[in-house]
């Protein structure tokens, strides 16, 4: 005998972490028969991606350190490998590290990279990531492990002073990042 099932809930068009919703089932074979079954399922909070550790390098005169970082792919660049290849890799990259005389160890979205370190003309796309450094401390940032718990800690995080560049990072720092594609998390500085 063969079966039908569909699958009836109503209003489940916005899971929330910690809801429930009823299905129920109708089972239908091919003499008529039927049958009815109900589930529950419970929605928790999905884990938050957490990177790998990523260290990036400062711009050198041939173009070929591992300056730039894309969050999406956790890979990081030279500007040599995003200008040698026909590949569209400028579109996946969000982030580049630099280090001034007078600010230090610095990040800065690809669309404010200072270009006294690197002259991104030649990129096709220069990503305006938002980027800020926040309060939070270590141990906050260590907590964060559910995607909820990344909203909660960016419910206060406001990108309208931002210039896309922290520059004077430290050990500790831990900053908020909002890419083009509204990948939102944190970063934090540990060396």
């Amino acid at each position: 005998r063969k079966s039908v099932c569909s699958a009836i809930a109503n209003g489940v068009t916005n899971l929330h972490a910690g809801s429930t919703w009823a299905f129920e089932f109708v089972l239908v074979d091919d003499l008529g028969v039927t049958d009815t079954a109900t589930a529950t399922l419970t929605i928790g909070s999905a884990t938050a991606k957490v990177q790998s550790q990523r260290l990036l390098y400062v711009p050198t005169a041939d173009s070929s350190s591992m300056t730039f970082y894309a969050i999406a792919d956790d890979m990081i660049y030279s500007h040599k490998n995003v200008v040698t290849t026909a590949e569209a890799i400028s579109p996946k990259i969000d982030l580049g590290y630099y280090y001034g005389s007078s600010n230090g160890a610095s990040l800065a979205s690809i669309a404010d990279y200072p270009t006294a370190f690197e002259d991104l003309a030649d990129w096709g796309t220069k990503n305006d990531t938002k980027i800020i450094e926040t309060t939070l401390t270590t141990e906050t940032y260590t907590a964060l492990t559910t995607v909820a718990d990344v909203e909660t800690a960016f419910a206060g995080i406001d990108f309208t002073a931002e210039d896309g560049v922290v520059a004077g990072l430290a050990v500790g720092d831990v900053l908020a990042f909002e890419t083009v594609n509204g990948i939102k998390g944190f970063i934090y500085v540990s060396d």
